[in-house]
């Protein structure tokens, strides 16, 4: 509801050229804001988990429904997410063979974490192909995408069946204990990613913010309630505006330090210089 919110607050004044589709199996929710709806009966979410208990199966099944059910240009997002430019800009770099996603993480054999580590051992010591026959090979250059945004084209939809057959087949060979005692999270963040390798991808953390970091999760989430019944009784210009300046932010010298330092790694990353950790939104 904030992530609609912020967009009604930096779209204020301008005609907003899509649909705002909200998928949930509580429409009720949703009844005050300017937004259409897509119920999700319990039978369809079952079905969207497949024969599995990996839940970000159904993140894929949408985006694979709205392109069906709409078709044209899509814009996925995450719900931990708030706008920061109008949409336009990441509709300009969708189309056919043209994708964008969250941003660029970090090259899968580099960026350290435990479940990279966990999903590049078994990338690297199994056998895994897309859906069109073609072997899944990670090597220096292979990138972790972050999927809190994912703009795709209906044209290029059969990448997409490629990403959910990669992701269940990695789901269903994880070690139960590869992490934290726990299996990797993010099997479909990785399939998306490589299933649209030889588009031309570009990152869309210039319009969207997404605070995925548990940190910055609970330190929002805990201001959230409060924000957005405020925002849903009245989203006027200047309730709006009020709202947008309590978005979660990193501030003071710390701040200053993570933004230099996901910079660095962009760069080096443009230069196809391996650096260790994973960039996110600053």
């Amino acid at each position: 509801m904030y992530s609609i919110l912020s967009l009604l607050h930096i779209t204020a004044g301008r005609k907003l050229d899509a649909r705002l589709v909200v998928y949930c199996d509580r429409p009720a929710e949703f009844a005050a804001l300017p937004v259409e709806i897509v119920e999700l009966e319990q039978r369809q979410l079952d079905t969207w988990l497949g024969h599995s208990d990996y839940i970000h199966r159904r993140k894929t099944c949408a985006i694979t429904d709205a392109l069906k059910r709409f078709g044209g240009k899509i814009l996925f997002l995450d719900s931990d997410t708030y706008w920061t430019r109008t949409p336009d800009r990441l509709f300009s770099r969708i189309g056919p063979n043209r994708a964008c996603f969250h941003m660029r993480e970090g090259y899968l054999r580099s960026t350290g974490t435990p479940f990279d580590n966990a999903l590049r051992h078994q990338l690297e010591t199994h056998e895994y192909r897309l859906k069109s026959g073609v072997a899944v090979v990670v090597d220096p250059t292979t990138i972790m995408w972050n999927t809190g945004v994912v703009g795709v084209d209906s044209t290029n939809i059969e990448l997409m069946d490629d990403a959910l057959a990669l992701s269940d087949e990695i789901w269903a060979g994880a070690d139960p204990a590869g992490a934290y005692s726990k299996k990797i999270h993010h099997a479909e963040q990785f399939a998306m990613g490589y299933a649209f390798r030889d588009c031309r991808l570009a990152e869309a953390d210039d319009a969207v913010y997404h605070y995925w970091p548990s940190a910055a999760k609970a330190a929002f989430g805990a201001m959230l309630p409060d924000l957005v019944r405020s925002g849903v009784a009245d989203h006027s210009p200047a309730n709006l505006r009020r709202l947008y300046a309590q978005r979660h932010r990193d501030d003071g010298t710390r701040a200053t330090v993570e933004r230099w330092k996901m910079r660095v790694r962009q760069w080096s990353m443009s230069l196809g210089i391996p650096v260790n950790g994973v960039r996110r939104s600053v």
